[in-house]
Order: C-alpha cells, then sequence, then structure tokens
C-alpha cells in the first residue's frame, strides 16, 4: 500500500512505504477472542482517507494483513466530490469487535442541520450506504430493545438556522423526543436551546462610567447600540422567567447579563470597560444603586475592579469584600511578585523566578518594607530575567533575577532537562532503563518545602524514550519515601504500576495492573499488597456504545465469582438512569440500588437536572428504600428537595432553600423523621443575614419539640444576635464561628487552616507541603493528643509523639484496612456525584470472599449534611470519613476538607471565598456548586464541574480522590464513560456547536464576558511534536480516491520529516517572490513577463502610452510577492522552529540540527540560496524515505 508525499506547488515528491520503529511492551489482553486480524475492505467507489495507527514495535504497512486488533486500528473518512466528510467509521472498534460509523448529511446551503449519534454496524471498514435510512442502519441500531443501550426514534440532534446569509443558529435540539423541535406529530418535542436576536431598545440598558472618583451611571445607551440575545433553555415554557439577555457592543465585549427569576424579578451583571476595552469594573447583581463612591463600603464589598499597567497587564485586582490583589512583572510578561492581603499583612510577597524557556524554578517568599511602586520599579531595573543551573549555590540555580538571592524563605525548586542535581539530593541513581535524552524538557526533581520547618522534601522523575514516567522517588514525612515503577504498552497505555512505600523502617508495596481491550478500554483492575494472594478489585463490561454497563467488585478467583456486581443504565443523552434496580432484594448479595429521573419525573426537567433520585442500601432486612422529588427555580437552583419512602412523598428529611439575588442563601429548611418516636420533625429553620457576599448571622427558628432535637441539623450556639456568628480575614477567610464554637482560627500564606482552637481549650491544627498538598493533622484535647498522617493516599494515626501505624491504603474503589499487617479489601459504592452510600467487605464467615457484608451506611440531605437517623447512617469496625463527593470529613468541625476550601453542609457555604470567583460574576463567591448539589459537584473546593459533561480522561486529572493512592489514575465512572474515540466525535461536534452554545450562555451561571485577569502561564512546548505532526498531515492529498495517513507512538522520524518539508514548502514560496516580481521583469495579471525598462523614460524624457496602468500592474505583482515571501517567512521559520524543538525533545542531534538550520537559513537568500536548500532538504528526505534510513545518527 503507497504511502504519498506532496509539497505545496511543487506536486508528489515520493512515493514508498513508510515504517515506523516504536518501544515494544508488554500487552495486557484480556479477551483474547478479540485478537483476531484486522482485515479492511474500504469502499473504493467512495472518496476515503485512512488513518492506521499501530501499535506494534516494528509495525509496517507490509505487515498489516498479518496484524490483529491489538496491533493495529484503523480510521477511514469518506468523502463526497466537495471533500466533505460524509462518513467515518472506523473497523472493528467497538466492544463486539463492529465498526463504529458516524454518519454526516448536509442540507443544499452545505450545513448540518442534524448531528447523528454514531452506531456500530458490520466489521470490515466498508462505506455503509444504508446509514440513514429509515428503519435501517442507525435507526435499526438505537430501535433494537435487546441490546444494553437506550433506545429511540430520534438518534439525532436538529439545528434551526434562520433565513439570513449568517446561518444563525436559532434554536439547537438534543437525541431524544423531548429535544426536537416543537412538532405536532413528535410527542413531547420542543424542548431545545433557543435564541432570539435583536438590538436593545431605549432605556433598556444602563450606561455606567467613572466620573469625580465615583462610578455611577447617568443615562442609557440609544437604542439599537448593542445587540442583544435572549437565551432559553429546554425547561423554559413561556413568558421572561427562565430566559437569559445578553447586550453585546460592536466590539462584541459583553455589557450585561440579565437572568431572570420570574416575570418581574431579574439578576443584572454589569460589564464596565475603559477606552483600551479593558475590562475594568464588573458589577454583580447585588449592585442596587446608581452612584457609588470608589473605595466606598459598597464599591468595596460587592464590585470587581481591575487596574492595568500600559502594556495591559492587570496589576491590581479588586474582588468584592476582601483585599486588594497585586502583581508585578518583569520584561517578559512574567509575574515575579503577586501578594494579597494577607501577605501585605506580614509585609511579604510571593516570587516566582524562571528560567531561559519561561518555566517556574524557584517559588517562594520575599520580605521588604519597600512601596509597590518601588518595587515594581526595581522589577524592571534588573535586567537579569532567568536563572541558570549553578549546584554550588543552595538553590541549585544562578539566583539573579528578582529578588536576587533566595529571598526570604524557599516554597519550592524544579529542576528540567538532566539528572545534574545538588548534592543533598537523595535520589540520585539513574535508573538504567531510563532515557537521559528524554528528560530534555521535562520536569527531573523538585524541592519542596515543609511549611513551618526547615526542611525539604525531594521528588525525582524518570522517564523512558517516549518522555512517560518510569521512575519516581518522593521523600515522605515519616523518614522514608516512595518508590514508583510504571510500565506502558507503546500506545502509551498503564499497564502495571508498582509502589515502594517505606515510612518509619517499615515496607509496604502495592502493585497494579490492568487489563485492557483491543481499543484501550479498562476491562480488569488488579491489586497485589505484599506478599498477600492478588485481587481482581474490578472487571468492567461495556456495551456498544462504549458504556460501563456492568462493573464487578472483588474476586479472588481470578473473575469467576465476584463479591458485588453494579449494573449501569443510562438515558439517550448518556445520563446515568440506574445503578441496579432500585426493588434489590434486602435479603439478597446486592448491597445498593440507585435510580434517576429526568423528563420522566414527577417535575420533569429536560436540562439535565435530575428530577427525582431514589435509592436503597441493603444492610438490613427491613432496610427502607428512600428518594427525592426535586424542584428549582427558574435559574436551576434546588429549591426543594422532598423526600419519598418507597412510593410515598412523606417529607420525613425534607429539605427547602430559598435565594437572593447573588444565589446566597437566604433561608433554609429541614425536616428530618426522629428515631425511637418515629416522628417528623422540623430541625432546622435557619435564616440568613449577610454583608456583602460574607455571611455574618445565621439563626435557627425551627420547631423541633426540643433543643436536641433542634441540633440534629444546623446547631445555633452563636450569642446575641448583636454579634456576628462569623467573622472574616483580609482575605476572605472565616477566623470566627460563634456556632461551631471556633476561634483563633490562622491560615498560611496559601489560605489553607494552619491552625484553630474549639470551645474547651481543644485546638486543631494541619502542616502542608508549600504546594498545598496535606501531611498532618493534630488533634489535642488536654493532654491526649491524636495525630493523623497522610502520604499521597496512604493514612497513619498515631498518639502524641508515638511512632504512627499505618491504618489503610486508599484506592479509586475504596480503601485496603490494615489488620494487623494483613489488609482487607473494602468497597465504596457511590452514587453519581461520587457521594459513598455505602461501604462494603467480604463476610468473614465466608471463606469465597463471596457473600457481601454492609460495614457502613451513609444517608445524605441534597446539601450534603448527613440524616440524623441511626438506621440510615452506620458504621461498624473503622469509621469511613471519605463521604460526600469522596471528601474527608472533619469529625470535630462538622465540615468536607475539599483541599482549597473547606465545606459546611450544614449551612450550604465554604468557609473561605472563591479562587475562581471571577468565573461566575452573577454568583456568590461562598455559594457552593451554584445552589445545584443534586447535579454539580466540586473537585478541589474551586469551582463547580458537571459530572455528565466530563470525559472519563477529565476525570483522570480530576478525580475527586485524587489525593488518594491511584497509581494508574485511571477512574471508570458510571454514567460519563463513552469510548474514547466516540467522545472524540462527540466533543468535535460539541466544537460545532460552541458558538451557539456560547451565545447562549450557561444557565446555571457562568460568564460570557471578560474576566480581565492576565493569562500569564507559559507553555515551554509551544510547537508540541503532535500540533506538527497534525500541520503536516493537512498537507497530504488524497490521490485516486484514496490518501493513507500512517502513525505511530514513536513519530519522531515523521516528525523531522514535518520540520523538512516545512523548510522546503517555506524557500518554495520565497522563491516564488522573485519569480512574480523583481529588479528586472514582473509577471502581469495576463501571465505575461515584462521588463521594468518599460517603466523608464525615454531619450526624449518622454514615457510609453498607458504606462500608469503597468506601474499599477507592476505594484500589484510587487504585493503577490510580498505575499508570497510573508508565507514563505512564517512556514519556513516554522519548520527551523519544529527542528529547534525536535533538538530539545532529543528527537535529533545536535549536529542534524545545525545543519538542518543552516540550510534552511540558506533558503531565504535569493533564487539561489533556495534552490540549496531545497535540494538538501529534498535530497535528504528522499534518500531516508527510499532508503529506510536516516541521514544522521538519531540520538542513543
Amino acid at each position: 500500500m503507497l504511502r504519498y508525499l506532496y509539497a505545496l506547488l511543487i506536486g508528489l515528491c515520493f512515493a514508498n512505504n513508510w515504517t515506523y520503529a516504536s518501544t515494544d511492551y508488554p500487552r495486557a489482553f484480556a479477551d483474547t477472542a478479540k485478537k483476531i486480524t484486522l482485515n479492511t475492505t474500504p469502499t473504493t467507489a467512495v472518496g476515503n482517507i485512512i488513518k492506521t495507527i499501530y501499535r506494534k514495535k516494528g509495525a509496517s504497512p507490509y505487515d498489516e494483513s498479518y496484524l490483529n486488533t491489538y496491533d493495529v486500528s484503523q480510521q477511514i473518512t469518506y468523502v463526497d466530490g466537495l471533500g466533505r466528510t460524509i462518513q467515518a467509521v472506523s473497523p472493528m472498534a467497538s466492544p463486539g469487535l463492529q465498526d463504529i460509523v458516524q454518519p454526516f448529511k448536509y442540507d443544499e446551503f452545505g450545513r448540518q442541520p442534524k448531528q447523528y449519534l454514531p452506531y456500530t454496524a458490520g466489521n470490515n471498514g466498508s462505506y455503509k450506504a444504508d446509514a440513514l435510512t429509515t428503519g435501517q442502519g442507525l435507526f435499526a441500531f438505537y430501535n433494537d430493545v435487546n441490546q444494553q443501550r437506550a433506545t429511540t426514534a430520534y438518534p439525532y440532534s436538529t439545528m434551526v438556522y434562520d433565513k439570513s446569509p449568517f446561518n444563525t443558529i436559532k434554536e439547537q435540539g438534543a437525541v431524544g423526543p423531548y429535544g426536537q423541535p416543537a412538532d405536532v406529530s413528535i410527542s413531547g418535542s420542543g424542548h431545545t436551546n433557543k435564541a432570539v436576536y435583536s438590538a436593545n431598545a431605549e432605556n433598556e440598558v444602563a450606561l455606567w462610567a467613572v466620573s469625580g472618583g465615583n462610578l455611577l451611571t447617568t443615562a442609557n445607551y440609544p437604542a439599537g447600540k448593542l445587540r442583544k440575545t435572549i437565551s432559553k433553555d429546554p425547561n423554559w415554557v413561556s413568558g421572561k422567567a427562565g430566559t437569559v439577555e445578553s447586550f453585546t457592543d460592536l466590539q462584541g465585549k459583553l455589557v450585561l447579563k440579565r437572568t431572570f427569576e420570574t416575570e418581574t424579578i431579574s439578576q443584572s451583571t454589569y460589564y464596565v470597560y475603559n477606552l483600551l476595552g479593558q475590562l475594568s469594573f464588573v458589577l454583580p447583581p447585588n449592585v442596587s444603586t446608581t452612584s457609588m463612591a470608589i473605595n466606598g463600603t459598597d464599591y468595596n464589598d460587592k464590585v470587581y475592579a481591575y487596574k492595568y499597567d500600559q502594556r495591559g497587564r492587570v496589576i491590581e485586582k479588586k474582588l468584592p469584600g476582601i483585599g486588594l490583589q497585586l502583581i508585578i512583572y518583569n520584561e517578559l510578561d512574567q509575574p515575579v511578585l503577586t501578594q494579597d492581603a494577607g501577605q501585605r499583612a506580614v509585609q511579604k510577597w510571593m516570587y516566582i523566578k524562571y528560567d531561559a524557556m519561561g518555566r517556574v524554578v524557584i517559588t517562594g517568599t520575599y520580605a521588604t518594607t519597600s512601596t509597590e511602586a518601588a518595587l515594581r520599579s526595581a522589577v524592571q531595573a534588573n535586567t537579569s530575567l532567568w536563572e541558570s543551573r549553578n549546584n554550588s549555590s543552595a538553590s541549585g540555580y544562578s539566583s539573579v533575577s528578582f529578588p536576587v538571592g533566595d529571598g526570604d524563605e524557599i516554597f519550592g525548586i524544579n529542576f528540567y532537562d538532566d539528572y545534574n542535581l545538588p548534592v543533598d539530593c537523595p535520589f540520585s541513581a539513574f535508573p538504567s532503563n531510563a532515557s537521559k535524552i528524554a528528560s530534555n524538557g521535562m520536569l527531573t526533581a523538585r524541592k519542596i518545602k515543609r511549611l513551618g520547618t526547615s526542611t525539604f522534601l525531594w521528588a525525582v522523575n524518570y522517564y523512558d524514550q517516549d518522555k512517560r514516567l518510569l521512575e519516581s522517588y518522593a521523600q515522605n514525612q515519616l523518614n522514608g519515601y516512595d518508590h514508583t515503577e510504571s510500565t506502558y504498552t507503546v500506545s502509551g497505555i498503564l499497564i502495571a504500576a508498582k509502589r515502594t512505600h517505606i515510612a518509619n523502617s517499615v515496607t509496604t508495596i502495592i502493585a497494579e495492573r490492568y487489563d485492557y481491550d483491543h481499543m484501550g478500554r479498562l476491562m480488569n483492575s488488579w491489586s497485589k499488597i505484599n506478599t498477600q494472594p492478588e485481587v481482581l478489585v474490578a472487571a468492567y463490561q461495556y456495551n456498544e456504545l462504549g458504556q460501563v454497563v456492568k462493573k464487578q467488585l472483588h474476586s479472588i478467583d481470578l473473575g469467576n465469582h465476584f463479591l458485588q456486581v453494579l449494573n449501569y443504565q443510562y438515558n439517550i443523552n448518556g445520563l446515568l438512569k440506574s445503578i441496579n434496580d432500585i426493588n434489590i432484594s434486602s435479603a439478597g448479595n446486592t448491597k445498593f440500588g440507585m435510580q434517576f429521573l429526568y423528563e420522566d419525573a414527577p417535575i420533569p426537567q429536560y436540562n439535565g437536572n435530575i428530577g427525582q433520585s431514589k435509592w436503597k442500601v441493603a444492610r438490613t432486612v427491613s432496610s427502607p428504600q428512600l428518594g427525592y422529588d426535586f424542584s428549582y427555580d427558574k435559574i436551576n437552583r434546588l429549591s426543594a428537595a422532598e423526600s419519598l419512602t418507597g412510593n410515598t412523598k412523606d417529607n420525613n428529611y425534607g429539605e427547602y432553600a430559598r435565594y437572593d439575588e447573588m444565589g446566597n442563601i437566604k433561608s433554609l429548611g429541614r425536616y428530618a423523621l426522629i428515631g425511637g418516636s418515629n416522628v417528623r420533625e422540623q430541625i432546622d429553620s435557619l435564616s440568613y443575614q449577610y454583608t456583602g457576599g460574607k455571611l455574618t448571622t445565621v439563626e435557627d427558628n425551627s420547631s423541633g419539640s426540643t433543643t436536641a432535637v433542634k441540633a440534629l441539623g444546623f446547631d445555633d450556639h452563636a450569642p446575641a444576635a448583636s454579634t456576628p456568628d462569623y467573622t472574616y480575614n483580609d482575605n476572605g477567610y472565616v477566623v470566627q464561628d460563634n456556632n461551631k464554637g471556633i476561634s483563633n482560627v490562622i491560615y498560611n500564606l496559601l489560605n489553607l487552616t494552619q491552625s484553630l482552637t474549639l470551645t474547651g481549650g481543644k485546638t486543631l491544627a494541619y502542616s502542608y507541603t508549600a504546594d498545598g498538598a496535606k501531611l498532618q493533622k493534630t488533634f489535642t484535647d488536654g493532654s491526649t493528643i491524636s495525630n493523623t498522617f497522610y502520604l499521597g493516599g496512604i493514612q497513619y494515626s498515631g498518639s502524641g509523639s508515638n511512632t504512627p501505624s499505618l491504618d489503610f491504603i486508599q484506592s479509586g474503589e475504596g480503601r485496603m484496612i490494615n489488620n494487623g499487617g494483613t489488609f482487607i479489601y473494602q468497597y465504596d459504592l457511590t452514587d453519581n456525584l461520587g457521594n459513598v452510600r455505602a461501604t462494603i467487605d467480604a463476610d468473614p464467615a465466608d471463606v469465597t470472599q463471596q457473600t457481601a457484608r454492609v460495614i457502613q451506611e451513609n444517608s445524605f440531605y441534597a446539601f450534603g449534611m448527613v440524616m440524623p437517623n441511626a438506621a440510615l447512617n452506620y458504621v461498624s469496625g473503622t469509621k469511613n470519613n471519605y463521604l460526600y463527593n469522596g471528601k474527608e470529613l472533619q469529625d470535630a468541625l462538622g465540615v468536607y476538607d475539599y483541599g482549597a476550601r473547606m465545606y459546611d453542609p450544614a449551612i450550604g457555604r465554604w468557609n473561605g471565598f472563591d479562587p475562581m470567583a471571577e468565573r461566575h460574576f452573577e454568583q456568590g463567591a461562598y455559594n457552593y456548586v451554584l445552589n445545584n448539589p443534586v447535579r454539580l459537584m466540586d473537585l478541589l473546593g474551586l469551582t463547580d464541574y458537571d459530572p455528565t459533561k466530563m470525559t472519563n480522561d477529565d476525570w483522570k486529572k480530576f478525580d475527586p480522590k485524587k489525593d488518594k493512592f491511584i497509581l494508574n489514575e485511571v477512574n471508570i465512572s458510571p454514567g460519563r464513560n463513552y469510548d474514547k474515540e466516540w467522545a472524540e466525535r462527540i466533543a468535535k461536534r460539541n466544537e460545532r456547536d460552541k458558538a451557539f452554545m456560547e451565545l447562549l450562555g450557561s444557565f446555571s451561571g457562568s460568564n460570557n464576558g471578560e474576566t480581565g485577569s492576565y493569562n500569564w502561564s507559559k507553555d515551554p512546548n509551544v510547537l508540541a511534536n503532535v500540533n506538527a505532526y497534525e500541520a503536516y498531515a493537512s498537507l497530504v492529498v488524497a490521490s485516486g480516491g484514496t490518501a493513507n495517513l500512517e502513525d505511530s507512538d514513536n513519530a519522531a522520524n515523521g516528525r523531522s520529516s514535518v520540520g523538512n518539508a516545512l523548510v522546503v514548502f517555506g524557500v518554495s514560496f520565497a522563491a516564488v517572490e522573485n519569480t512574480i516580481a523583481n529588479k528586472y521583469w514582473w509577471l502581469s495579471a495576463k501571465g505575461e513577463y515584462l521588463s521594468t525598462k518599460i517603466l523608464q523614460a525615454g531619450s526624449a524624457g518622454k514615457y510609453i502610452r498607458g504606462v500608469q496602468g503597468y506601474r499599477n500592474s507592476l505594484n500589484g505583482a510587487l504585493g503577490a510577492a510580498k505575499g508570497y515571501r510573508l508565507a514563505g517567512n512564517v512556514i519556513g521559520g516554522l519548520g527551523i522552529a519544529v527542528t529547534g524543538l525536535q533538538y530539545i525533545n532529543g528527537d535529533i542531534t545536535g549536529t542534524e540540527a545545525a545543519v538542518d538550520a543552516a540550510f534552511g537559513v540558506i533558503g531565504f537568500f535569493g533564487p539561489i540560496g533556495a534552490g540549496v536548500s531545497a535540494t538538501y532538504f529534498l535530497g535528504k528526505m528522499g534518500y531516508e524515505y527510499f532508503s529506510g534510513n536516516t541521514l544522521f545518527d538519531k540520538p542513543k
């Protein structure tokens, strides 16, 4: 099979077979039945492009007829006569070895009004002509009720365009009948996202300005000056309630976002810009005045404000209710000094130092009494902008950039590219199977401070030749270290990981391995601790859509029998419908079942909100089935959670909330069924009072029969109403909570809780590393001291100065409890948000470990508070405190530690100002997940996430149990596990809809405007290899109906050709300049070469007739030539940059890089130079492709 390489303007250069070499690692085959030969017969009557991906060392096109589905995969794109994709086929890529087919269809204007779901059919890669035929193909697939997937007669979403030439989208639907545009023939249709476009009316939008030290509005925008968009989500019925009005100016900047809670009540957020178009102020909905003094009370408590320097960089940031944040930059626009109000109080700044590549190398604190202006001048005056390696210094760097020296205290030091590390690094040995070359551009070591001590913890990373983390060593706080070893497939999939954990001279070894199917879907996860027998922790089964339909937990007989089975079902939009059957038997071995209703709930929800949930934990024969009916206001805030027992709405555990214009809770009510008497009583009737966005007082006016009953919910212990319940520091964090009896809360410079005092003189203290990782918690009650130690998912405890003992090891499915040196596996059964509803283990009475028992049960209100009923909350043995969202409950405080902040479920609020508050200007900075805790979750205490919109790769990055021990970082999350390839296609389809969705805005309150934040972080690998490779692929032209693109995981040779080819293209473009126009001739529009002599005056001083027309022709040719020169410079420069990047990444030697760069530069010196350069590069590429060898030696 021939692979074609084309050069732009030159044509076909070479035709040869391409081969790739890549490192071959062991591969884990979970299902040998799928290890069969991949034989495809693409349909030649339809134009197609074939991309072949090899996953076996040394594989080439010669071997394709022998390679199996684990060694090779293909992607076939069928195109029409206009080059548009009409069908994409991935042969044998589904779990059942069927072809994954994605059909496309265009209307007469070239638009795609319908976006179809993918489906599976056949197994030879051929074009499926019946894909969109009624009753066949796609429609037959989604009408088959005998499969483990949702069915529908409408497996597509529909876009409705206006009739203008701009093809503006008016309506965006979803798959299924409810998501179709209104049609009387489709029952329940019409629940789509809609947009109505117009211009602003007179007196509709206020015009804000700064005048005389005041921020005020004295006028309105004239009619027709702003573009107005009215957005309506699928729950919208009629009128203004539930709509969002967005007003943008002629430059596209958002001026006003107005959300309608009711027909008459709305929340308006204004965006005010300076004369340069930079966002200067944001006025949230709680700004009710038309004039306020800058630095006045309203301004300080409510307004976002930004100040810029002459280079457009944000240098001052004022967020509502907290102190000013300052940023000082160097000449490279890199932040060097930052300071918040807490740091200002102790006269310290946080500093950042960089290397020549713009990478952060040193962070720390800088103590000074100098003014901000003086520091800005000092930073600008320092001409040393980066650090160089110097192992003779304390930091390992030169310390010449500002602040000169190491400042007041070093927090962290990063080392890159090599292992020439300071002598105090304890990990100097270099693994024999790691590549020094592969470390180029990589973080090789870190030295991080233990805050409050003089101790640093070292960590060293070693990489393989493909720059995958091969081994790592990391010191821990218990006088030991962790050594992690990883093994990958050629495709980069982790198949084994081993962690050797040493603490207090005791070694624990945790080994995990993973099996995958032919497309990289995780099938089995195994675990082995020390010398204990290996356990199959989890086994997964998928439907043809790549969704997890079954997860089986804990097997000691190689998967023949399991302790627990979880079955999953989804609706047509991929939302989780059920975990097991909700009507599970209390006497059976299935211990947990849960059900979710959306559009089929008593109060239908068409926009993804959950309308009803029911669950049951089968702990005893009398365990009840519980549930909630959920209600929301028109802007998707939870207003009521009315509880169910069985199918009866009894409101025994009802929860009700009301909000102010910023989403701050105004009132919160709760009920509970009181144990013993089984009487429903009100335990909370809370009223909230605020100053700006800060909660000051909560009063409980509940009607509970006794004080003890009222204390089952929020416990109101505050003093007189005249005294605030809560006080804050200048960074907006609670320093005193009179209801919980918490005082003297001290935060470190990272705004993490350092220590606090409780009623009775009890204290709680935390210690961290300088990057925010929690190391230790110490609770002191009189003479009793209890310590908890956190070591990357391995948890220890101890009293006083005694040597701590290992309690448990956390994993993606639960934890392994240490029982006298033997580890017992426990499993968490979670809901859609990762809330642990039950914890199970194997009944010791059953030696086969097939009988499950519930050792802990947890039942939550909607906002996360535990239901006060012993029958619904049960603990046997060591309590699992990782509960709500998988976060650790701080027993002494009644709050959950999310990492960046702590969350109090009794009041539904955070303890500190949102570090990412600018993501939702219209929301209070202390609100929990936009007041929709049934659908949304927070992973790190930073911002809300919708798990239904996160791919499995997202969950690897933002695992709610990220602080636990997950070597592979693989987290199979039911309800969000599409096959990766399908997810990519869905993402691409979503990308097409992005402009429309951004126009609609987020109905949960996200911001469409500018944030004013200056994005300063820089990726050291700006031109990533993959981008260069894709740039090359875009130049390959289909010939004879078929073009083949080959890929592999070690494509250094392919990338080398990319840089060389780009230089050839560049010098070719540049050379074209002189063929179009020079000082001797030019090419006219008629294709004739004309001499410049005709523009000169004759001997009599006269010009030829029509000379001005010839001059115009020459000027046009010169303009075209200049364009080619510019294009050539850009493309050629990109080629040279790719060559440099290849050298940095270790793909080519310095010799090859220097020679390539030299010939690349020569190519820009006129036609002769272009010829010399092109001859070199074309000759080099020809030699390498025809001979199969490289002209230069490759790095070893």
